[in-house]
């Protein structure tokens, strides 16, 4: 009795081992790619997910017993481990959070007037915003096109500053009010804007602006009639840039009617 019994217990032990590497050795892994990710975020964060990773290794620990010998049972192993994780996990996730509050506080803005450039290396346009008016109507020589709230005119040049060509849309230009509304331009009021003559300025339609090779243009937007506050928002023309969306405080004229 007393030797089945022995006997069952040591099967027990030694199924408790195996389980115990199963999960160790992936878990190790794991940590250790973990850690090597987090390097990119946090030198301190990547250290500790590797030592936990390391630790986590059943064979790093027997050698350690074997040529050092320290032995640390399991429990204490787990705990090590744990408190490991969760100081570079933190630290990742401090790191991570403020990113992500600086990106959404960090804002490019200018003055009228001020040149500036938007895009990458081989798309990239110099702007300088020059003039903004406030109307009520656009005349486009036929009749007079009246705003439900009001029309902003804004005028500017754009040169390519880069080493291919770009198209020259209102896809990309837009104006955000003091709620952080965003309007888009309109392609039909920017042609009538040519025909208005308090203006002289071709409406921004489509076109193509070659290296090198600066245009002037107008974008008309509509806005509500009582907002004053109001940014005018460029974005990069390429479809898959990443670079910075600039922002131009205006500082609009009214004109008579």
């Amino acid at each position: 009795m007393g030797g089945d019994s022995s006997e069952e217990s040591s099967d027990d032990s030694g199924i408790n081992i195996t389980l115990g590497k199963i999960i160790a050795y992936p878990v190790g892994i794991l940590l250790l790619l973990s850690g090597l990710g987090g390097f990119t975020q946090s030198v301190a964060a990547g250290v500790f997910l590797l030592l936990a990773g390391i630790l986590s290794l059943p064979i790093v620990r027997s050698r350690l017993k074997q040529s050092q010998g320290i032995a640390i049972n399991r429990w204490a192993t787990v705990g090590i481990v744990i408190v490991l994780v969760i100081a570079g996990g933190s630290m990742i996730g401090g790191t991570g959070n403020g990113d992500t509050s600086s990106g959404e506080t960090e804002e490019i803005t200018h003055q009228m007037g001020e040149s500036f450039t938007v895009g990458d290396d081989s798309e990239s346009i110099q702007y300088t915003v020059q003039n903004a008016y406030e109307t009520s109507y656009i005349d486009s020589g036929l009749e007079q096109e009246e705003a439900d709230g009001k029309f902003v005119i804004i005028i500017l040049s754009m040169e390519n500053v880069g080493d291919e060509s770009v198209d020259i849309t209102t896809n990309h230009l837009t104006i955000v009010d003091s709620q952080d509304r965003t309007f888009d331009a309109s392609s039909e009021q920017s042609i009538w804007v040519e025909q208005d003559a308090r203006f002289q300025v071709e409406g921004i339609t489509f076109d193509q602006l070659q290296p090198g090779v600066t245009t002037e243009g107008a974008a008309v937007f509509e806005v509500p009639e009582e907002e004053s506050e109001l940014q005018f928002k460029i974005e990069p023309t390429g479809v898959f840039s990443n670079a910075d969306e600039h922002y131009v405080e205006l500082e609009t004229e009214q004109l008579e009617e």
